[in-house]
């Protein structure tokens, strides 16, 4: 316990040396231990700490789901970036095309908000250790 003690300053800047101790039922504290594991916690105290620094645990996601969501859409993106650049080449050669370019310009901003709210999502999730 004394090394814990010697660690780096966590949290503000302050030590933590307080131990606060508590009764719980076996069944009480294998749930708790569930929660942190599900939440991608090393260890309880961790998940416990989270919980009073509203700093909420996000739910469990399988960070490797979200790394290939994220790779389609910038596959869906290159395909759309594609769609646009033949369309330009056209109409620089004067062919005459039918489309509306607004729903090119929605269908882009739409891959680029999806892509940056999953970035955010990657950013906050912790790596769960099957």
């Amino acid at each position: 316990m004394d090394r814990d003690l010697k660690r780096t300053k966590k949290s503000g800047g302050e030590n933590r040396s307080t131990v606060f101790r508590m009764r719980l039922t076996d069944k009480e504290k294998e749930q708790i231990q569930a929660l942190a594991k599900q939440y991608g916690f090393r260890n309880v105290s961790k998940y416990l700490r989270s919980l009073i620094t509203n700093n909420k645990p996000s739910s469990s996601i399988d960070r490797q789901t979200l790394l290939l969501l994220n790779a389609e859409l910038g596959k869906e993106g290159s395909n759309l970036n594609q769609i646009a650049r033949a369309i330009n080449t056209r109409m620089k050669t004067g062919e005459k095309i039918n489309f509306n370019p607004d729903i090119l310009n929605q269908t882009l901003t739409s891959i680029h908000d999806l892509t940056s709210q999953l970035l955010e999502l990657l950013k906050n999730v912790r790596i769960r250790k099957n």
